[in-house]
């Protein structure tokens, strides 16, 4: 009878019907409370509607956890979180969870990762810390992995998030570079000279990056990155409009007045040209 209600509850749920599913998986937990499909049904539900666990997590002794925990191995990370919360209240530190979280805390958003990350961490766990996992799964979305690295070091000062985000930095958008720039500024600024190199790799990429780091006050840095990017062969590409897109009229002015006190005056002088002609426009 417990494989037939998990069946009518997932047929319910697959027809939009949560409360019918709910009532299927309650009384499929009422015939066997500790079935990995009830278990496994109540992730779902967790993680995909308001459902609340508290009650069926109560009713579970203590010497039964690790059964609920076995069931839960494969089910949805959001679905899981949830209740391991739970558990993980009832005695915190519990290794049975902490065994069961790089399997789940991984496939979380990295708030939620990052919670996890240091539970473990505080236990001597952090080898298999899952915001660096999360970090390093080129599955996740680049600008997400850029997010864990910030963290993780920010967090946890660990080194190994620097070659992580050289990796997850190149692989952001064109259109997301300037955001993850000044993700890792803002949260780990001593990242951003890694995050920075590995991210300028094209002229476009290189002027979005520059006016980040002027808009952050990181003038002279801004600049430089500027000129690498002008710099390259594929520069000659750029046509006014590209880089006024990049680099607005204020960072346009500012970067020119970086330029004279280096005593780049040609540099200056083209900056402030394209100034005039977006000022114009």
């Amino acid at each position: 009878m417990t494989a037939v209600r998990i069946a009518r509850a997932r047929i319910a749920y697959l027809d939009g019907d949560v409360e019918g599913a709910r009532g299927e998986v309650l009384a499929a937990f009422e015939l066997d409370p500790y079935a990995l499909k009830v278990w496994d049904a109540f992730a779902t539900l967790c993680a995909d509607t308001d459902f609340d666990p508290t009650e069926a997590i109560a009713r579970v002794p203590d010497d039964r956890t690790v059964d609920v925990i076995t069931a839960l191995r494969d089910s949805t990370p959001g679905g899981v979180d949830r209740i391991a919360e739970q558990i993980w209240a009832r005695n915190p530190a519990d290794a049975r969870v902490l065994a069961l979280v790089p399997g789940f805390a991984a496939k979380l958003e990295c708030t939620r990762a990052l919670e996890w990350s240091a539970r473990m961490r505080r236990v001597g766990m952090g080898r298999t810390c899952p915001l660096l996992t999360r970090a390093e799964d080129g599955a996740v979305d680049a600008m997400e992995r850029v997010r864990a690295c910030a963290l993780v070091y920010a967090a946890f000062g660990d080194r190994r998030a620097r070659e992580v985000l050289e990796r997850a930095v190149a692989g952001v958008s064109d259109e997301e570079i300037a955001p993850a720039i000044r993700e890792v500024l803002t949260t780990a600024a001593g990242l951003a000279d890694s995050a920075v190199e590995a991210a300028a790799s094209t002229p476009g990429r290189s002027l979005a990056i520059a006016t980040a780091l002027f808009e952050q006050g990181a003038s002279r840095e801004a600049y430089s990155v500027l000129v690498h990017g002008l710099s390259m062969e594929a520069a000659e590409s750029l046509t006014t409009d590209e880089v006024v897109r990049l680099l607005p009229v204020p960072v346009l002015h500012g970067l020119a007045a970086e330029a004279e006190k280096r005593g780049d005056e040609d540099v200056a002088g083209i900056l402030e040209a394209v100034a005039g002609v977006a000022g114009g426009c």
